[in-house]
């Protein structure tokens, strides 16, 4: 439900944009600004999301403080000591920090704008539940998708497949608005033929969107097979599957056990 509503608010924000600039004849510079300003954003939301998440009152970052000492559980300096180690072995230059989302929802995800600047997030709900080998194999995991750039591919993914649904719908939205101007005339309903061409301008670019979207989700599958591969590498065969079946197991026995990523799930 979640993603048909984001793609019918999307497909009414292009429609909107597409619009305006054929209505106004300017869509050869509407739609090049469109694309600069969704680009600006979606880079800003990827350089700023660590940031971001950290200041959230119900985000709570774990590692040591300057005098040493801890700033969590024994349980949570396991899992930062693991994520050092892991640090260590694929090179990182810096650790990606470790935050403790306080929160019922059993989740885990990374995000991040490089590999040196990632955030690992673990639910405080997953951190109670889960069995340790569990999540330090989803820490792994998470820590794959760090390396393997996962932020910045998915974002990369998401603005082709908008700028595609755009591309391709625009060439139908030009064509049909003189259909929707001679509705107009032949219905005699002043300015009908700019609600007829919204109306179908949010028809062609949700079918767009839902296709495109197809394409982000096998990327994204693509994705997970790496990280998995990655987490197996590091952890183990053997542990890499007993986590997955321990999330399987945790969560909804009729859903899909999956690693959140990015924010993402």
């Amino acid at each position: 439900r979640i993603k048909i509503a984001f793609a019918l608010l999307m497909s009414m924000f292009c429609s909107s944009i597409v619009l305006i600039g054929i209505s106004l004849g300017t869509w050869l510079y509407i739609v090049p600004i469109f694309f600069t300003l969704q680009l600006t954003i979606a880079i800003y939301n990827l350089l700023t999301c660590r940031k971001r998440y950290l200041a959230l009152d119900h985000v709570r970052e774990i590692g040591f403080l300057s005098d040493g000492s801890f700033n969590g559980t024994e349980k949570e300096k396991q899992i930062y000591l693991f994520v050092l180690e892991l640090s260590s072995k694929l090179n990182l230059k810096k650790p990606p920090k470790v935050a403790i989302v306080h929160t019922d929802v059993l989740n885990a995800y990374a995000v991040g704008s490089s590999r040196n600047k990632g955030l690992i997030l673990i639910t405080s709900s997953a951190l109670e539940q889960m069995s340790m080998q569990t999540l330090l194999s989803t820490v792994a995991h998470e820590m794959a998708h760090i390396v393997n750039g996962d932020a910045v591919g998915m974002m990369i993914a998401n603005q082709l497949a908008y700028a595609a649904a755009l591309l391709l719908g625009l060439p139908v939205k030009i064509l049909t608005w003189p259909i929707a101007e001679t509705i107009e005339r032949w219905l005699g309903i002043d300015h009908i033929s700019y609600v007829i061409h919204f109306l179908f301008s949010i028809l062609v670019d949700y079918i767009l969107l839902s296709v495109m979207n197809l394409f982000v989700l096998a990327y994204s599958r693509r994705r997970e097979f790496r990280a998995d591969l990655l987490e197996a590498k590091m952890v183990g065969k053997e542990a890499a599957i007993k986590a997955l079946n321990e999330w399987k197991r945790v969560m909804n026995p009729r859903a899909e056990a999956s690693y959140a990523t990015l924010g993402i799930s």
